[in-house]
């Protein structure tokens, strides 16, 4: 059992270096996936015309798939570093205190250092999520969709396997229940919370700009689908070209 003088005799320290281990243990591999996220995403063709309607959908899927496993990753990293760099300073008064004893506990007694381990996890969690997809969506564009279905449904076997894996880490932080939905709901509120009750301000304008991003990805997304649909979408020119060209043949002809 633990006393006031294991925590006097240096236990505090003990905790915020196992704190600090904790987020060094995302914070390298964020970067090493960040890393592999790059080529994946934008080393590879871009969406273009002359491509079938379903391989257009497919490179641009690819392409927002490695924007987001790149940012969300880089914000891993990031969240990660303040988080060690604040242990390392020390001074929290529930540390210095003795009133805290476990790592979990800080995190607890800590709403901020409770945010930095929130996003830190989600966003390496969504980050390797996008690049499992990115792997499996250039798997079907280099092999065509003879055998790129069956490696798209290996793709969804792995994306299970490694929610289920995420699953059971969340189960023992959160001592005997979770999951990945549970989680990012707790990261949101934590999130939203501290914004408002911190007065943290670039955090709202954070939240105002996401909400316009998502409101303006809605209403372009539409359009997309309908100027897409419109275009012939085999790849082909469009009715109205063919017929301009064929004119400007029989015009010529007739000269």
């Amino acid at each position: 059992m633990l006393t006031r003088s294991h925590v006097s005799s240096g236990f505090p320290a003990m905790v915020t270096a196992e704190a600090a281990a904790l987020f060094g243990n995302v914070r390298v591999p964020a970067a090493l996936v960040a890393g592999a996220s790059l080529p994946l995403g934008f080393a590879f063709a871009l969406p273009s015309s002359e491509d079938k309607l379903g391989v257009r959908a497919l490179k641009g899927l690819n392409l927002a798939l490695g924007f987001l496993a790149v940012q969300s990753e880089l914000l891993s990293v990031v969240v990660a570093t303040n988080a060690i760099n604040r242990l390392t300073a020390g001074g929290m008064a529930c540390v210095t205190e003795g009133s805290v004893t476990t790592v979990m506990e800080l995190f607890r007694n800590d709403p901020t250092l409770l945010q930095h381990w929130l996003g830190t996890y989600i966003h390496f969690v969504g980050g390797v999520f996008c690049i499992v997809l990115m792997c499996g969506i250039r798997g079907w564009l280099a092999i065509g969709p003879t055998l790129g279905m069956p490696l798209l449904t290996l793709t969804a076997a792995i994306l299970a396997r490694f929610i289920a894996a995420v699953n059971r880490g969340i189960i023992a932080q959160e001592y005997g229940h979770g999951n990945c939905l549970l989680l990012l709901w707790r990261f949101v509120r934590t999130f939203v919370t501290n914004t408002f009750g911190l007065h943290r301000w670039f955090d709202l304008l954070s939240l105002g700009l996401l909400a316009a991003s998502a409101t303006l990805f809605v209403r372009r997304l539409g359009t997309v689908v309908a100027e897409m649909a419109d275009g012939n979408g085999d790849g082909d020119v469009s009715n109205a070209e063919k017929a301009a060209f064929l004119r400007k043949l029989k015009d010529e002809s007739s000269v």
